[in-house]
């Protein structure tokens, strides 16, 4: 088998032989700072072709694919979605960031029957936080109502509103 790089005979059991394999090592080990920067700038810009991707996987695993794949939520379809929302969450309207989608602010895509896959009927776009709350109680509605409350009166504070102090916060639900 000849190396796929330099076209030489490999003498190891990859497509690549063990020359170029310390090359690239040595590339990578020199380039670190630059390799992260470009790796995070592609998940950044590719947001949405990942967690199609992730979602199909998961799709997969669970038996949830449909028969019928026009439905199924595509790149494109989350780009529009994401307008439609104004880059605000489902349920808190928070804005949401694609920087890391682990974050509570992250943006995740919520399927509102765990049973069926990730069709385009089937999914809305919110915040890691509500996703997560959401699942792990049931569709907990009070933990929602609660934190739009926690955000409303946040947004009046910033603006300045004079009545609005820290001593009024309401209080944590959950």
């Amino acid at each position: 088998m000849n190396c796929s790089r330099c076209k030489d005979i490999c003498d190891t059991c990859y497509q690549t032989c063990s020359n170029c394999l310390r090359v690239q090592r040595e590339y990578k080990h020199k380039h670190k700072k630059h390799i992260k920067i470009v790796n995070k700038t592609w998940k950044r810009v590719n947001w949405a072709k990942r967690m199609v991707c992730h979602s199909r996987g998961s799709d997969v695993i669970y038996g949830r694919l449909p028969t019928d794949m026009s439905n199924y939520i595509d790149p494109k379809y989350l780009h529009k979605l994401r307008t439609a929302q104004n880059n605000r969450c489902a349920f808190c309207t928070i804005d949401m960031q694609t920087e890391n989608r682990k974050h509570s602010d992250g943006l995740t895509i919520q399927r509102l029957d765990n049973g069926i896959g990730h069709t385009k009927a089937n999914c809305l776009l919110s915040c890691a936080q509500c996703n997560f709350k959401r699942v792990e109680t049931g569709c907990n509605d009070q933990y929602v109502e609660f934190k739009r409350a926690r955000l409303y009166f946040e947004r009046l504070l910033k603006s300045g509103y004079p009545y609005a102090t820290s001593s009024r916060r309401p209080r944590n639900c959950c």
